[in-house]
């Protein structure tokens, strides 16, 4: 007679071949945060923070909980991502009227289309314990955009009538360009047999560059004082070069082994306090303010046969 594991396993497989038959369409981006850390993690969708079997350091930065489940050796791996951002502009009869901004028709893309991202990680047993340590690096990015002023131009009313000016923002070649890199140190042990946690702080870097944007002064998040009672216009907008900022989040995450072939987790990133981007001070709110948000996870992982197990994640 089957025991009360296999019957609530074969429950739950049944509800999610429902759940596939009816469930919306997933979806294509996972905002500017990335989908899953690390090679396997990747190849997955980011699906992975159940994933106990064939764990590796890596995967701390999924779900800390999983460092118990990884090997000492070190490893490192290399991302690339290769977003295509382009648009279409059709030609407009207002051509800068009545306070319109009209680009000129015609279809641009950015340049630049390939961007490496590498991460490194290892993890070690506590001596006399039943602990592991983990630390991994890994680099998120990709977010750059390149518009050459050569093949655009924008028209609009600068203040002396309506004029055109090179550049799809008008102020020459334009582009901004954000990296960020985090540092992830975790403890993880277990909680009985069945239950695994971890926890641990992280450390932050993020770089930012914006390039023509100079002729949107007049709507920048600059104080009032600083710019029309002044009579001049902001200057930490565009055209700064790299500005860098840091800061430091901490996470936590669990899992459950439910069964010899299911296991549930849940893992929690919290806000990244970062130190302002005070070369951009005046393009972000709250005069450079650009924290990293905060990041909820819960999946489940099923062991169908021992080629094939079954993730699905929410986050």
């Amino acid at each position: 007679m089957p025991g009360a594991g296999s019957r609530a396993f074969r429950a739950l497989l049944a509800t999610l071949i429902v759940s596939f038959a009816f469930g919306p369409a997933a979806q294509a981006t996972n905002g500017y945060l990335a989908h899953g850390t690390g090679t396997r993690a990747k190849g997955m969708g980011g699906a992975s923070v159940a994933s106990a079997w064939g764990s590796t350091a890596i995967d701390t930065a999924t779900n800390p909980a999983l460092g118990i489940f990884a090997s000492e050796g070190f490893e490192s791996g290399l991302g690339i991502f290769s977003p295509r951002r382009s648009f279409s502009a059709q030609s407009s009869s207002m051509n800068g009227q009545s306070g319109t901004f009209t680009l000129a028709s015609g279809n641009r893309d950015s340049d630049g289309d390939w961007f490496p991202i590498p991460w490194v990680a290892k993890s070690w047993r506590v001596r006399n314990g039943n602990g592991r340590v983990s630390a991994a690096f890994y680099g998120r990015g990709g977010m750059n955009t390149t518009w050459d002023a050569s093949d655009s131009q924008a028209t609009f009313n600068a203040g002396n009538g309506v004029q055109s000016f090179a550049g799809v923002y008008g102020s020459g070649n334009a582009g901004v360009d954000l990296m960020q890199a985090t540092l992830s140190l975790t403890y993880s042990s277990r909680l009985g047999e069945r239950v695994a946690w971890g926890v641990g702080p992280q450390i932050a870097m993020q770089s930012f560059e914006a390039r023509g944007l100079g002729k949107n002064a007049p709507f920048s998040f600059a104080p009032f004082t600083r710019t029309f009672a002044s009579g001049s216009f902001p200057s930490d907008l565009s055209d700064r070069g790299h500005d860098f900022s840091w800061g430091w989040g901490a996470s936590a995450g669990l899992l459950w082994q439910a069964g010899e072939r299911l296991s549930v987790g849940a893992a929690y990133q919290s806000r990244f306090q970062m130190s302002r981007f005070e070369k951009y001070a005046d393009l972000f709110a709250e005069q450079g303010t650009f924290d990293i948000p905060a990041s909820l996870k819960v999946g489940m992982a099923m062991e169908l046969s021992n080629q094939l197990t079954m993730n699905i994640d929410a986050e």
